[in-house]
């Protein structure tokens, strides 16, 4: 007995293609402004670094938490929120973060439309050799952690092509990443000739999501009666999966773009379902839930006081301050001349007990070596907790 098959709806297809690249282009374009205003904070005050932003480095941190009892240098309690809000999209959708969300896919995306409509020799296929190399993720992955894990330091941040990119808007600033500059690079040029170049085969997250795909709830089902087997699915799939060969997408480089989907010509041919198919979804019940769950973790986070956007205007003096400014927003990208005129502590003191040099006044205080004994940002914020004039 043949079963009927059915045209699926084009308008159906491009609303959720155009609602899922205004989430990505809203992401992208939010990142790059946070980026800017940290960078020139002048603009409308000083924003969380983009370390605050990076789910990775709440990833590592929570090595160290666990093993060491302490949070890493440079890493905010924003990636650890943010960490939490994937780690709930993947439960659900697995690996929808990448496809959903991140802006450096965005970027990568972006490049790779632009590859197939210049190019013609394209990799768009996924070999034996292709997959041996796709491997290579799960390597940085398992050496940042270990790494960080036993140096105590967001090592990622030197090669992290998204920490390269935020400081691409500062000429002072955009070289102090010169290997995360050149992944990024590669990363975007590259993705004129494979699609997501980067997150096939060095992004360390997103084999970390690789690995927590399999307990994801949803996953591509594709109805075998009604295929017709036109391998429309498969040329639209940016992670080169042969969608058109099995029944329900197990494959872990599935990022639930929901290309597939939106490319197939046949009614509920291909859909978001469980394994089981008892429940369903759709491609814009994904974008919407994936986006809606970062937004309600980050603003129940922000409601709390747990996750600022924003920090002290240090440049007020202290004693004019009504609300005094909280210790614990010191940041390694604040002066020391910011810190005394913020928190009344005279520059002089601060100096002797933090400077080497004359220069050291203007000098972020991630950058500073210090005389006694401890290191960097938390305990430059312990000695004016505790300082007494």
């Amino acid at each position: 007995m043949s079963v009927k098959v059915q045209k699926s709806d084009p308008k159906m297809h491009k609303r959720s293609i155009v609602f899922r690249w205004i989430v990505l282009l809203f992401v992208l374009l939010l990142m790059t402004l946070i980026s800017i205003f940290h960078q020139y904070p002048d603009l409308v005050g000083r924003t969380l670094s983009i370390d605050s932003f990076c789910p990775m480095g709440g990833l590592e941190g929570l090595f160290s938490w666990i093993f060491q009892g302490s949070m890493l240098q440079r890493l905010a309690l924003g990636s650890f929120i943010l960490f939490f809000a994937v780690l709930l999209i993947t439960l659900l959708y697995k690996r929808a973060f990448c496809g959903q969300i991140c802006p450096l896919g965005t970027l990568q995306e972006l490049l790779g439309s632009i590859g197939r409509k210049t190019i013609k020799k394209r990799v768009t296929t996924s070999s034996k050799t292709d997959r041996v190399f796709r491997l290579l993720k799960y390597l940085v992955l398992f050496g940042f952690v270990v790494g960080t894990w036993a140096t105590g330091i967001l090592l990622i941040r030197a090669f992290d092509p998204w920490v390269a990119y935020a400081h691409v808007f500062s000429l002072e600033e955009m070289f102090e990443f010169p290997i995360g500059l050149a992944i990024l690079l590669i990363s975007i040029v590259g993705a004129l000739w494979v699609d997501r170049i980067f997150c096939k085969y060095l992004c360390p997250f997103g084999a970390f999501l690789g690995l927590l795909s399999p307990i994801g709830m949803y996953g591509i089902h594709r109805n075998t009666e009604t295929c017709i087997d036109c391998k429309k699915c498969d040329h639209a799939c940016p992670a080169n999966i042969v969608v058109s060969q099995v029944e329900f997408v197990t494959d872990t480089e599935c990022i639930m773009c929901n290309e597939c989907i939106n490319a197939c010509p046949v009614e509920n041919t291909l859909e978001i379902a469980t394994k089981k198919r008892t429940l369903t979804s759709t491609p814009m019940k994904v974008t919407a839930i994936s986006i809606i769950f970062m937004l309600l973790v980050a603003g129940a986070f922000t409601m709390t006081g747990h996750f600022k956007w924003f920090f002290p205007n240090t440049s007020t003096p202290y004693e004019n301050q009504v609300l005094k400014n909280d210790v614990d927003d010191i940041r390694g990208f604040m002066t020391l001349r910011e810190l005394s005129i913020g928190y009344g502590v005279p520059l002089e003191i601060l100096m002797e007990e933090f400077a080497s040099s004359p220069d050291d006044a203007d000098t972020p205080v991630k950058d500073l070596g210090t005389k006694s004994e401890g290191h960097g940002t938390d305990f430059v914020r312990e000695f004016i907790r505790n300082y007494r004039p």
